[in-house]
C-alpha cells in the first residue's frame, strides 16, 4: 500500500492547510479525520478504522482515494497552455531533488 501517512507528514504547512481547507469545503469528513489523524495525532488505522466503523477493505479503499486527492491537489496549479507546461516540466528535477521521495513519486504519477 502506498505510504499515505508519509505523504501527509512530509506535506509542506501551506499544502496541508489548502488541502484540509479544500476536504473541508467538500465535506468530506472521512478524509479530513484520516488526514489529521495520520498529521497531528498519529493515530494507528486500527483505531481510525474503529471510530470511523469501517472494515478493512473500505478502509483501503478510502485511503487510495485520499491520495488519488492528494495527487490532484500537488498538480492542479498545472496549466494547459505551452509555456505553463515547459515550466512545470523544467521543475520536475527540483520537485524530484529537493521534495521527498513519497511526494515526488505522488507528483510524478498525477
Amino acid at each position: 500500500m502506498i505510504r499515505l501517512k508519509e505523504i501527509i507528514n512530509q506535506l509542506d504547512q501551506d499544502a496541508y492547510v489548502a488541502l484540509e481547507s479544500q476536504l473541508n469545503k467538500n465535506k468530506a469528513d472521512n478524509f479530513l479525520f484520516l488526514i489529521k489523524s495520520y498529521r497531528e495525532n498519529g493515530v494507528k488505522d486500527e483505531e481510525i478504522i474503529k471510530h470511523l466503523d469501517l472494515n478493512a477493505n473500505s478502509f483501503y479503499v478510502l485511503k487510495s482515494r485520499l491520495y488519488d486527492r492528494i495527487k490532484n491537489h500537488l498538480s492542479e496549479h498545472i496549466d494547459v497552455s505551452k509555456a505553463d507546461l515547459l515550466q512545470k516540466l523544467q521543475e520536475v528535477n527540483d520537485i524530484c531533488y529537493t521534495k521527498p521521495r513519497e511526494i515526488a513519486v505522488a507528483f510524478l504519477e498525477k
